[in-house]
Order: C-alpha cells, then structure tokens, then sequence
C-alpha cells in the first residue's frame, strides 16, 4: 500500500486520490483547507 500523508497534498490531489481509491482514514491532526494553491497542512 502506498503511504501518502494528506498534509502534503494539494486539494485537487486530495480528492483525485481518494477518487482512485476510496477509503478513508482519521488523522491524528488538523488539517485546513486554505485554497487550491497551498497543500492541506500548511499551518499545521
């Protein structure tokens, strides 16, 4: 399985992987969403 951490993830790159595979997990953090330019972490 592929280890991939959302937090480095553009929006766009977040929601075409859980497109490709659908499952869910629940971070131990936040995570904010600040607009499709900047990775969902950027201030966590």
């Amino acid at each position: 399985m592929e280890k991939v951490r959302y937090s480095d993830l553009l929006p766009w790159e977040f929601r075409q992987r859980l497109a490709a595979r659908p499952v869910a997990y629940l971070p131990l953090g936040t995570l904010e969403w600040h607009g499709e330019h900047l990775p969902l972490g950027s201030d966590a």
